[in-house]
């Protein structure tokens, strides 16, 4: 999520998610604020806290809910979106990685499924290193 708050531009991860998500809930300690923390995250709880301690203004916090609401509703409708090209893009299927590691990270994330869309869509394996020659001999046809 990119959060616009006045004079600042925030880019987010899970730990900031789940930290602005509390925030608009009504959580203003930053010590449980920082527990939110994704433990992949090299930056530890003090440090987090800390950058979370200071003042709360009411403006602030209504334009950062209204920010969280909207990026909730977009992310709905790239939801309904990749639902949609799913269901049109049924039935051919992409071939197997003959990486077992880039496979098995690909699936951990959920992005198989999303392979799969865009192998049907394009004929091309797009994760895959050279994908992008392919792509490229693919467009030139």
């Amino acid at each position: 999520m990119y959060a616009c708050t006045g004079r600042y531009r925030i880019s987010m991860g899970v730990t900031g998610m789940a930290i602005v998500r509390a925030i608009v809930g009504g959580e203003r300690d930053a010590r449980q604020l920082a527990q939110l923390r994704d433990r992949r995250r090299h930056q530890s709880e003090e440090a987090i806290a800390e950058q979370l301690s200071g003042h709360w203004r009411a403006d602030h916090l209504f334009t950062l809910g209204q920010a969280l609401k909207m990026y909730d509703a977009i992310q709905e409708r790239i939801a309904e979106y990749e639902r949609e090209i799913m269901e049109e893009c049924r039935g051919q299927a992409a071939p197997k990685l003959d990486n077992p590691k880039k496979a098995q990270a690909i699936k951990k994330r959920g992005e198989e499924p999303l392979r799969q869309a865009l192998y049907r869509i394009s004929g091309v394996d797009l994760r895959r290193n050279e994908c992008y020659i392919e792509l490229w001999k693919a467009l030139r046809r």
